[in-house]
């Protein structure tokens, strides 16, 4: 720590859980928990007293998740999807943090609380049943802190920000080029879902079930059904889509170009006719396959379901020119799937550098 930085309780430069007045008939955002970070745009009417059990928000707050196991999986967020002025409100198992103006800012609050400064506390104070333990706000309120003053504070979250920011534009990029290339799809293959099918989906991909994944580090994503978990250094497939097997994402699709490993909560997809997986990605894609899994509780899809799956077979000759017109399409996000991960390592390994004080931004003019 350095010696112009203060020792101060997290309480002395937040507010937690802000009280905010909500007028009758007022119209604002909920948020749900398990929405915490793909934030829920629906506008819905509420009364006063609709209110009066969650914790409110504003645009700037930051947002911590209280339970297992979403704080473990990185559940934070700041708000920004609220227009101004407007409150937002959400369940109890929330902890909201808001910035203190002329004392703290609110970037800077932020990336203190994702840092493991905070979170780390926050996870070890948990108590509760299994499964289910609770975040104890009055350890995190009274933690203490090294905190350098509001400027250098500005500076530490710009370069954070900064980082995020580029990663943001990335995968706004990646969803618009994903959007033209779901609509080249469309158009080229508008009946291949129709009721007088002609095939199957074992006429035309193989699939398999993942495996549990390595202990070790790399940089070969390791997919499951929500996505990318984590890194290795072994590959199970290559040029395959994945697809969520179990639990809450069961049915999620994920494209992965180049070297990966398809978890054990994960099924792997490769066409029989083509090594690229661009076709078989929007036809998975545009299957339904969330809807399509067997079990309530616990939701589950299977290989059985997938090669049942009736379709109208389409010529190769279309195939061949779908992955012609989208392959350059993919090839740019693939480039900015690749830049964000370099950034989001960077972003982390400078992140509790930066809140300790141990990289001095003093001199820095942003």
């Amino acid at each position: 720590m350095r010696s112009d930085w203060k020792i101060k309780k997290l309480f002395d430069i937040a507010v937690f859980n802000p009280k905010e007045t909500i007028k009758k008939g007022a119209v604002a955002k909920k948020i749900a928990m398990d929405k915490l970070n793909l934030f829920c745009r629906d506008v819905c009417g509420y009364t006063e007293e609709a209110f009066s059990g969650g914790v409110k928000f504003k645009n700037g707050d930051t947002i911590m998740a209280r339970i297992t196991p979403c704080l473990e999986n990185g559940k934070i967020a700041k708000v920004n999807v609220l227009d101004d002025g407007e409150i937002g409100f959400g369940s109890t198992e929330y902890i909201v943090y808001r910035a203190i103006e002329g004392i703290s800012d609110e970037d800077f609050i932020y990336y203190l609380v994702t840092s493991p400064i905070v979170r780390e506390p926050a996870i070890k104070s948990m108590v509760g049943s299994s499964g289910r333990q609770r975040v104890q706000i009055d350890v995190v309120q009274n933690l203490k802190i090294a905190v350098p003053d509001i400027e250098e504070q500005k500076k530490i979250s710009g370069l954070l920000k900064a980082i995020d920011d580029k990663i943001a534009i990335n995968s706004k990029i990646n969803d618009n080029l994903e959007q033209q290339a779901q609509a080249i799809f469309s158009d080229m293959f508008p009946d291949i879902f129709a009721s007088n099918s002609s095939a199957t989906l074992q006429k035309m991909i193989d699939f398999s079930n993942g495996k549990k994944r390595p202990e070790t580090l790399g940089n070969i994503p390791v997919y499951g059904g929500n996505g990318i978990l984590a890194y290795t250094d072994e590959a199970n497939s290559e040029n395959c889509v994945i697809i969520g097997r179990v639990g809450a994402y069961c049915g999620n699709t994920f494209l992965c170009l180049g070297k990966c490993w398809t978890s054990d909560n994960a099924i792997q997809a490769k066409s029989k006719n083509d090594s690229s997986p661009l076709f078989i990605y929007y036809l998975l894609k545009n299957a339904g396959l969330p809807s399509r899994h067997i079990g309530t509780g616990q939701p589950l899809m299977t290989q059985g379901i997938l090669n049942s799956i009736p379709i109208n077979e389409p010529p190769f000759q279309a195939i061949g020119e779908f992955i012609s017109i989208c392959q350059p399409i993919h090839q740019v996000i693939f480039a900015n799937e690749k830049e964000n991960a370099t950034l989001s390592s960077l972003r982390d390994a400078l992140l509790p550098r930066l809140m300790s004080g141990e990289i001095d931004v003093s001199s820095i003019q942003l």
